[in-house]
């Protein structure tokens, strides 16, 4: 890193570490001699040099006839940065206690787009090794863009329950499936069922997806450990209801 961009990390202006820097290097200037060096206009370092003069970092040497300035040394920087971490730790208790209270909260997350729905499933609901869905997967397939879970590298190492519709697509997928039934369980939904699924529903620990795949395509993603307790509740009801699919495989 440069010494300019530390300057700035320290809360320095561009115009600030120039100055600043220009005055360490002349030891003692006017102020036409301070912007001369430091390549800025006089209006704009005679500004400046007042700013670093109330942080401390420039002083005025006494002079009977024009305004002549000082640096305070490179000491006061560590100072500067010591009083800034000081004041961090005394409210440090306070941003704790903020902390603390918002992860009782439920966090709620919105991805808008098929470019940010794909990366939900690829760093948010694919990851885990726990993942429950119940969705068609004919609404899903309409978007080659979105990965199936069976595509990703661990897939053989994660615990899979899914619950798909009677169509003919989903039916199909759940044959393409059925060899690896030992981690990724599917039932369907029983025939002449009231029940559908127009969105593409994805639980796993803590956290429940709701993916829209129709007309908009967005996922909201609710982290909050209640309601993913009253969605895999309902979902467990629902797996009781649902058929085993080996026998749609006959």
């Amino acid at each position: 890193m440069t010494t300019s961009s530390i300057l700035h990390e320290l809360g320095f202006s561009v115009h600030e570490a120039r100055i600043y820097l220009a005055l360490l290097e002349i030891g003692t200037g006017t102020v036409t001699e301070i912007a001369r060096k430091a390549d800025i206009k006089r209006p704009t370092a005679y500004l400046v040099l007042g700013e670093l003069q109330q942080k401390g970092f420039v002083s005025l040497v006494p002079h009977p006839k024009k305004l002549v300035y000082t640096s305070s040394g490179p000491d006061a920087l560590i100072c500067y940065a010591n009083e800034r971490r000081r004041h961090l730790l005394d409210i440090m208790p306070h941003l704790e206690s903020l902390h603390a209270q918002s992860k009782d909260k439920p966090r709620v997350r919105f991805f808008d787009g098929i470019k940010s729905v794909v990366s939900y499933y690829k760093t948010e609901a694919y990851p885990n090794n726990e993942v429950d869905f119940f969705a068609s997967i004919a609404a899903v397939a309409r978007h080659p863009e979105i990965p199936f879970i069976h595509e990703m590298p661990d897939y053989k190492k994660k615990k899979i329950r899914e619950i798909v519709t009677q169509n003919k697509e989903d039916i199909e997928y759940a044959r393409g499936r059925h060899a690896h039934q030992d981690h990724h369980a599917i039932k369907v939904l029983p025939k002449n069922s009231s029940w559908i699924f127009k969105t593409d529903n994805i639980l796993t620990p803590g956290k429940v997806g709701i993916t829209s795949l129709t007309k908009k395509v967005f996922v909201v993603l609710i982290e909050d450990h209640d309601v993913y307790a009253s969605y895999r509740t309902l979902f467990d009801l629902a797996w009781q209801s649902a058929i085993p699919v080996q026998k749609y495989l006959c």
